[in-house]
């Protein structure tokens, strides 16, 4: 799933949620609750975020999200 990739590139490269957050124009909370699971964020968000950490998307994940 993206929200754990994502979660795990920031602990393995040492970026904040708030670095996340504020690059993206969003509240720390509303990455907090991604990983909390609380909300999901749109598929536009996800690929931004893939964008900005440089995260290569799977095949799944290309397909899942279309």
């Amino acid at each position: 799933m993206a929200i754990n990739e994502i979660k795990n590139h920031l602990k393995k490269n040492g970026i904040s949620q708030k670095f996340l957050a504020d690059q993206l124009g969003i509240t720390q909370v509303t990455v907090t609750n991604w990983f909390k699971g609380r909300s999901k964020p749109t598929k536009k968000m996800i690929d931004k975020v893939y964008q900005l950490l440089s995260i290569q998307k799977t095949e799944k994940e290309n397909n899942e999200n279309n």
